[in-house]
């Protein structure tokens, strides 16, 4: 019999009622396998956001370690930056911390309105998800939401706590525009 892998003789060894098969030439031992891969295109992260219909558009800016950093710019439909001005002065006067702490819990407050924004509706779990305990000065994602999050959420235009009994924040822009 001649190899499939590289059409070599095959060996064949018989012993107690059981048949093996062995290539001496290439290894082969009775089972057809490949062991090359096929290469997957890579995506880009700008490509990942315009995928899932972003509604903002990112810049790129260097960090350390040449690393490259996508941060939040504007709403996609022209209208003002996600943390506005206004509403940055308002968290950064409820919100607990200072320096870059507070900034840092600022932007992942806007982190939070920018999930609510795109999407609509989420859960809290699907909200924490968008941010890193790292960057919030805090124990935990659920420290940092009973202390921080909930409370800078619901400073922000458009967004509806959920009701008594349900688990869903809700973004309106409708009434956001009101705000």
């Amino acid at each position: 019999m001649d190899c499939p892998r590289c059409n070599g003789t095959v060996t064949h060894f018989q012993l107690d009622g059981r048949e093996s098969l062995l290539c001496e030439r290439c290894g082969y031992v009775g089972i057809i396998a490949t062991h090359e891969s096929t290469k997957q295109p890579t995506e880009s992260w700008d490509d990942v956001l315009r995928r899932y219909g972003s509604v903002t558009q990112t810049k790129r800016v260097e960090a350390d370690r040449d690393q490259t950093v996508l941060i939040a710019d504007t709403d996609t439909r022209g209208e003002a930056p996600i943390v506005s001005d206004t509403l940055r002065s308002t968290l950064a006067e409820q919100l607990p911390g200072h320096g870059d702490t507070l900034a840092n819990r600022i932007d992942a407050v806007g982190s939070l309105y920018a999930v609510l924004q795109q999407q609509g509706t989420a859960q809290r779990r699907e909200l924490l998800d968008a941010i890193s305990v790292s960057d919030v000065g805090y124990a935990s994602l659920d420290s940092f939401w009973s202390n921080c999050g909930r409370t800078g959420l619901k400073l922000c235009p458009g967004i509806m706590p959920p009701k008594s009994g349900q688990k869903a924040w809700t973004y309106d822009p409708e009434t956001a525009a009101d705000q």
